[in-house]
Protein backbone atom coordinates (compact mmCIF):
# COMPACT_ATOMS: atom_id res chain seq x y z
CA UNK A 1 0.00 0.00 0.00
CA UNK A 2 1.30 3.45 -1.16
CA UNK A 3 1.91 5.48 2.31
CA UNK A 4 2.74 9.49 2.31
CA UNK A 5 6.16 8.24 4.26
CA UNK A 6 6.68 4.97 1.60
CA UNK A 7 5.89 7.38 -1.66
CA UNK A 8 8.34 10.06 -0.36
CA UNK A 9 11.00 7.63 -0.41
CA UNK A 10 10.43 6.27 -3.40
CA UNK A 11 10.51 10.01 -5.12
CA UNK A 12 13.94 10.50 -3.20
CA UNK A 13 15.61 7.49 -5.17
CA UNK A 14 14.51 8.03 -8.52
CA UNK A 15 17.69 7.81 -10.85
CA UNK A 16 17.84 7.60 -14.62
CA UNK A 17 20.27 7.97 -17.21
CA UNK A 18 19.98 9.49 -20.64
CA UNK A 19 22.40 9.19 -23.47
CA UNK A 20 22.53 11.18 -26.29
CA UNK A 21 24.06 10.93 -29.41
CA UNK A 22 24.62 13.91 -32.05
CA UNK A 23 24.85 16.73 -29.44
CA UNK A 24 26.41 18.74 -32.03
CA UNK A 25 23.53 21.42 -32.35
CA UNK A 26 23.53 21.68 -28.49
CA UNK A 27 27.23 22.66 -28.59
CA UNK A 28 28.47 26.41 -29.17
CA UNK A 29 31.07 26.13 -32.33
CA UNK A 30 33.15 28.99 -30.73
CA UNK A 31 34.23 27.42 -27.60
CA UNK A 32 33.14 23.78 -27.53
CA UNK A 33 30.74 24.68 -24.49
CA UNK A 34 26.86 22.78 -24.28
CA UNK A 35 25.27 25.94 -23.05
CA UNK A 36 22.15 25.15 -24.83
CA UNK A 37 21.98 21.89 -23.13
CA UNK A 38 23.21 23.11 -20.10
CA UNK A 39 20.78 26.41 -20.45
CA UNK A 40 17.34 23.56 -21.10
CA UNK A 41 18.86 21.19 -17.86
CA UNK A 42 18.86 24.58 -15.53
CA UNK A 43 15.24 25.72 -17.14
CA UNK A 44 13.96 21.71 -16.19
CA UNK A 45 15.19 22.12 -12.72
CA UNK A 46 13.92 25.34 -12.42
CA UNK A 47 10.10 24.34 -13.59
CA UNK A 48 10.44 20.98 -11.60
CA UNK A 49 11.01 23.02 -8.42
CA UNK A 50 7.96 25.41 -9.40
CA UNK A 51 5.59 22.21 -10.21
CA UNK A 52 4.28 20.31 -7.09
CA UNK A 53 2.64 17.45 -6.75
CA UNK A 54 -0.34 16.49 -5.84
CA UNK A 55 -1.03 13.61 -3.41
CA UNK A 56 -3.64 12.26 -1.29
CA UNK A 57 -5.07 15.72 -1.11
CA UNK A 58 -1.44 17.74 -0.33
CA UNK A 59 0.47 19.46 -3.29
CA UNK A 60 4.28 17.76 -2.62
CA UNK A 61 7.12 20.10 -3.96
CA UNK A 62 9.92 18.00 -5.16
CA UNK A 63 13.52 18.88 -6.79
CA UNK A 64 15.78 17.35 -9.23
CA UNK A 65 19.53 17.50 -9.28
CA UNK A 66 21.75 16.55 -12.46
CA UNK A 67 25.02 15.12 -13.51
CA UNK A 68 25.94 16.11 -16.96
CA UNK A 69 28.96 14.51 -18.75
CA UNK A 70 29.54 15.58 -22.14
CA UNK A 71 32.24 13.09 -23.46
CA UNK A 72 34.78 12.98 -25.94
CA UNK A 73 34.39 10.60 -29.54
CA UNK A 74 35.93 6.95 -28.56
CA UNK A 75 35.27 7.87 -24.76
CA UNK A 76 34.53 4.87 -22.68
CA UNK A 77 30.45 4.58 -21.90
CA UNK A 78 30.57 3.38 -18.60
CA UNK A 79 33.36 6.00 -17.76
CA UNK A 80 31.48 9.00 -18.93
CA UNK A 81 28.25 7.36 -16.75
CA UNK A 82 30.63 7.11 -13.80
CA UNK A 83 31.59 10.67 -14.35
CA UNK A 84 28.07 12.04 -14.47
CA UNK A 85 27.08 10.10 -11.55
CA UNK A 86 29.95 11.55 -9.39
CA UNK A 87 28.41 14.69 -10.60
CA UNK A 88 25.03 14.27 -9.94
CA UNK A 89 26.33 13.19 -6.34
CA UNK A 90 28.54 16.11 -5.85
CA UNK A 91 25.12 18.17 -6.21
CA UNK A 92 23.17 16.20 -3.93
CA UNK A 93 25.70 16.95 -1.73
CA UNK A 94 26.11 20.28 -2.29
CA UNK A 95 22.50 21.63 -1.51
CA UNK A 96 20.36 19.62 -4.28
CA UNK A 97 18.20 21.10 -7.01
CA UNK A 98 20.92 22.01 -9.52
CA UNK A 99 22.52 21.37 -12.65
CA UNK A 100 26.49 20.22 -12.12
CA UNK A 101 28.34 19.71 -15.52
CA UNK A 102 32.23 18.41 -16.27
CA UNK A 103 31.94 19.82 -19.62
CA UNK A 104 35.25 21.24 -20.78
CA UNK A 105 36.28 22.09 -24.14
CA UNK A 106 38.77 19.69 -25.81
Amino acid sequence: MLTKKNATIALSFVLFVYLLSNTRTFVNEKDGRPDRMENDLRALVHEVAETPVAFDGHRIGYTVTIGMKLSDDGEDIQKAINAADALLYEGKQSGKNRLITGNTPA
